[in-house]
């Protein structure tokens, strides 16, 4: 029966019945071309970092955060994608109509008009 084992356990397989003088770099090369071996690897991760509360801001509209959305169905204006902000003290939010176009430029006009 097949499975793909890591690495280790492949080379330690391969040089008990089939050694070559390249099998460390060619299987390596295998391993690197092989789309399962790809998704299953080992990943190696850091330790996740310790938590913290972002502190809640002292006054409106000192901290907003903003996000785009897309794609949403076209409307009369040839608007599908959505600006949200948030306000983090009044968690007020807004949606402002934008296109996928839009530039920093653009936003920042927006921000300022709304």
């Amino acid at each position: 029966m097949f499975r793909h084992f890591r690495l280790g356990e492949t080379l330690a397989a391969l040089v008990k019945d089939f050694p070559w003088p390249t099998m460390w770099k060619d299987t390596k090369v295998y391993f690197r071309s092989c789309y399962t071996c790809y998704l299953n690897k080992d990943r190696i991760l850091f330790p996740p970092g310790a938590q913290r509360n972002v502190p809640i801001p002292d006054h409106l509209l000192d901290d907003i955060c903003l996000d785009w959305t897309s794609p949403f169905p076209l409307t009369l204006d040839r608007h599908y994608t959505l600006l949200v902000l948030c306000d983090r003290k009044s968690s007020l939010v807004r949606v402002i109509p934008t296109t996928k176009d839009t530039t920093p430029l653009d936003t920042e006009k927006e921000l300022y008009v709304q």
